[in-house]
């Protein structure tokens, strides 16, 4: 007589209680994926059968893969806790090996890159200050130690609304010490090129009744001889641009000169008080980051000290043809294999990859009742296939006591 049928089938129901406890002690792990038994019949070729038929020999080798269905996603404080919503994986990198990951609890190390508390980096893609997005390799993101270099001001606009009531003046007699001598005064900031701050004023003296002339100094000092500029307005107020040429172009007398354009465009001269409608400048200080977040395109936009923001990296999300093929390698982490396919390496929400959700972690995939069923269900699989085993020793019993 052959055990062989119950035996398969108590070491069936032990795996299947294996991988149950193993699922329900994950149940808070996050990012974790529910392991799923599938069963397959052993059959063996009959050699008393006249037609060449099969018989059962039990059951063979479970194989157990991961499910890789969406768990719930659940709101923290942390600005680094990432969430994969829909397809993809995180790619990390430890030494020379790389590993993929659903589970986003990740910190920043001593020299400023993101990575997992075991120590394994976050990959994605390098952007560049003027924002383009290197998608060619992969790079470890870095954002702890970030700076924002100085810029130089290249152009300047300053939108104004002159009042068209003052009384004419005399730009001859034009002292930028004495009020008397013009109409209205504003000032706009610039920068150098090693992102100091200096004062620009704009004067704008009345020199005929639709007519401007516009001087301007720099902390302090005045800039050329004369006017820089001359506006002329249309009988409705608007800015003739075909007689007002613009920008103008202005050098500021420094250590190292500064040139750049300032822009008047939009200038008007209506019955109205004096009033700054808007001021540019592209030149900005240097900036030391202060914080960051990461928006749904897994971009990671830092902010910085003298007030400015931008990209600093995005981060990177991987898909398979098979994600079941994935192999587990701990820390809820997987490896590709054969089976998976290689690992297609992309920009979020671009292709099947899901967006990315900061301030929220993936937690398990696993159904507790669910689970607690399959357990009562792998119990009584073992207590059935016990008795068969129970059964068949009897029946020996009795057949040896003949």
């Amino acid at each position: 007589m052959s055990y062989a049928n119950g035996l398969s089938g108590i070491s069936i129901a032990s795996k299947k209680i294996e991988i149950t406890s193993n699922n329900i002690a994950n149940a808070n792990t996050v990012g974790f994926k529910a392991g799923q038994l599938y069963f397959s019949q052993v059959l063996a070729s009959s050699q008393s059968s006249s037609n060449g038929g099969n018989v059962s020999f039990g059951v063979g080798s479970p194989l157990v893969l991961p499910q890789f269905t969406q768990g719930t996603l659940k709101s923290t404080n942390n600005p680094l806790d990432l969430a994969v919503n829909g397809d993809g994986f995180f790619r990390l990198r430890n030494g020379d090996s790389t590993a993929y990951t659903r589970d986003g609890q990740f910190i920043l190390d001593g020299e400023g890159y993101v990575g997992t508390p075991s120590g394994a980096r976050l990959q994605g893609f390098a952007v560049d200050i003027s924002g383009a997005v290197s998608t060619a390799i992969p790079v470890d993101l870095q954002i702890g130690n970030t700076t924002m270099p100085a810029k130089a001001t290249t152009t300047a606009k300053l939108n104004v609304s002159l009042d068209s009531r003052k009384p004419t003046g005399v730009p001859a007699a034009f002292d930028l010490t004495d009020s008397s001598t013009y109409q209205s005064a504003t000032s706009i900031p610039v920068h150098d090129s090693l992102g100091g701050e200096h004062v620009v004023s704009v004067y704008y003296v009345k020199s005929a009744a639709s007519q401007w002339d516009v001087f301007v100094a720099s902390d302090g000092i005045q800039v050329g001889a004369g006017s820089v500029a001359t506006l002329n307005f249309m009988p409705d107020g608007q800015l003739n641009l075909a007689a007002s040429p613009q920008p103008v172009g202005l050098t500021i007398p420094l250590t190292n000169p500064l040139t750049f354009d300032l822009d008047l465009t939009g200038t008007t001269a209506l019955s109205k008080n004096f009033a700054v409608v808007n001021s540019t400048d592209n030149g900005i200080a240097s900036g030391s980051l202060t914080g960051y977040s990461v928006d749904s395109g897994g971009f990671i936009v830092g902010a910085f000290s003298n007030g400015t923001s931008r990209q600093l990296a995005q981060v990177a999300l991987a898909t398979f043809n098979n994600t079941q093929g994935l192999r587990a390698v701990g820390s809820n982490a997987f490896a590709a294999t054969g089976e998976s396919g290689a690992a297609r390496l992309g920009q979020p929400n671009a292709g099947t990859a899901g967006s990315i959700q900061a301030g929220s972690l993936e937690m398990s995939n696993i159904d507790l009742t669910s689970e607690l069923v399959y357990m009562i269900e792998a119990q009584r699989i073992f207590q059935a296939n016990a008795q068969s085993i129970k059964a068949q020793d009897m029946m020996l019993q009795t057949i040896t006591n003949l």
